[in-house]
């Protein structure tokens, strides 16, 4: 096993502690920024609009980004029914 690899539990727990902070950090600057919430809705109109009117989206990506897209287009599915 790599040196850097975590194998106690103690470790593993402060690996994902790190992820977590970080992502709330990262989640709270976006949000802190009325204009980023502002975007996400009009982006989620655009998608709306676009499969009502018979258009299609394409998503790409790796991931779990990708995934989280995924569930994206669950709910406009959702929203389109």
């Amino acid at each position: 096993m790599d040196k850097n690899t975590p194998n106690k539990a103690s470790e593993i727990k402060h690996v994902w502690q790190n992820c977590l902070n970080d992502a709330q950090i990262t989640l709270n600057r976006f949000m802190s920024d009325p204009e980023n919430i502002d975007k996400c809705s009009r982006f989620s109109q655009l998608l709306i609009d676009t499969v009502r009117s018979g258009g299609n989206v394409f998503s790409c990506g790796n991931g779990g980004s990708h995934a989280r897209l995924q569930f994206g287009q669950v709910w406009l599915l959702k929203v389109e029914t």
